[in-house]
């Protein structure tokens, strides 16, 4: 099965349909606006993350909601596969929905922060900050639970030795 413990009833799933929702609505305040405004005001103006506003404004919320926007359709999508692919096993191996949940959100906003330091004349963006939560969290209970992984143990490294060199390679590129 590509997409192990699929739910429609989970948090994984809504979260994407929120994604695929914001960013519809992302691309009609940009069309509205496009003669006086380019995409990057508007996701600024949606709440990307930017360190300057963070660290001199006070502007905090830029930490969080920068999980719910995307660049492009293929940013998009690409988060949004990646979330189908191992979020619905993790949120299963978790177990309540709020612990999940506070994964992705706390997840997204270390991520942020992190990023804020590292890179603080950028502007942020993506659920990629939560996707990596739920890759860290995946790798730990790989390791918790090796003995129990039986014939995927490899696919399981496999994917996330893939996950994350894409992200790297994605990363160096765009720097």
């Amino acid at each position: 099965m590509f997409f192990p413990h699929f739910e429609v009833k989970s948090v994984t799933f809504i979260y994407c349909v929120f994604l695929f929702i914001i960013y519809i609505i992302e691309e009609i305040v940009h069309a509205a606006n496009k003669s006086t405004s380019t995409w990057g005001c508007t996701l600024y103006n949606f709440g990307a993350k930017f360190t300057y506003a963070i660290s001199k404004k006070g502007h905090i919320h830029r930490l969080l909601l920068p999980i719910f926007l995307h660049s492009s359709f293929g940013h998009l999508f690409w988060n949004v596969l990646s979330f189908f692919m191992i979020g619905f096993s993790i949120e299963k191996a978790i177990g309540k929905w709020y612990k999940y949940m506070i994964l992705i959100v706390f997840g997204g906003i270390g991520g942020n922060l992190f990023s804020s330091v590292i890179s603080p004349y950028s502007v942020g963006i993506g659920a990629s900050s939560s996707l990596f939560a739920l890759l860290g969290f995946q790798l730990l209970w790989m390791f918790r639970h090796w003995q129990y992984l039986g014939p995927m143990k490899t696919q399981h490294l496999i994917f996330i030795g893939l996950i994350t060199a894409f992200a790297f390679l994605n990363g160096f590129l765009g720097g």
